[in-house]
């Protein structure tokens, strides 16, 4: 399991990702990146999605009203 993790870590970090969405091969995928460490925004779509945190953490926080 690590070391299919390291792969996928290796190979998402070659490629050439800009801030914000990133389009890919596949037509259900598409990589969201941001170095904004405060605040995260989130994509703007009708399907649901996944976050998946490459590097560091994500720490997820809920305002009640």
């Amino acid at each position: 399991m690590t070391q299919s993790l390291s792969t996928l870590l290796h190979s998402l970090y070659s490629l050439p990702l800009t801030q914000g969405a990133n389009p890919t091969h596949l037509p259900s995928l598409s990589l969201y990146h941001s170095k904004d460490l405060q605040r995260l925004e989130l994509p703007s779509t009708k399907n649901p999605f996944i976050f998946v945190v490459l590097q560091g953490k994500l720490t997820l926080h809920t305002l009640w009203h």
